[in-house]
């Protein structure tokens, strides 16, 4: 279910690299097992959280990752929890331990 709380999160993007946002997560995501993701060990050592509850498919420790919408806050931003369940509500945009996940379009006519 996509809450929407009206708060300003900027301008949109036309970025070839973006943030997924709320609607976004849901859309291309069928469920929480598929919004599951693994940091890489470079993002473990620049301070990601890991997991021991939750592993994705290769046995890996999962970890929680941001979306780029608003949470309840202009302060917040909404993510996705190590267990693959969309925070919609968000947290505060300093807290430490979270991923990006990064998404893109590809064009393959050009």
């Amino acid at each position: 279910m996509y809450i929407y709380y009206g708060t300003d999160g900027g301008e949109d993007t036309e970025d070839s690299i973006f943030l997924l946002s709320l609607k976004e997560a849901y859309h291309y995501f069928s469920d929480s097992a598929d919004r599951m993701a693994a940091p890489t060990g470079y993002a473990i050592r620049r301070g990601a959280s890991v997991s021991s509850e939750f592993l994705v498919g290769n046995g890996e420790g999962a970890g929680w990752w941001w979306l780029r919408s608003s949470g309840f806050s202009s302060y917040c931003a909404a993510y996705v929890d190590f267990d693959g369940d969309i925070n919609e509500d968000g947290d505060g945009v300093d807290m430490p331990g979270g991923s990006v996940r990064p998404a893109l379009w590809l064009n393959l006519e050009s």
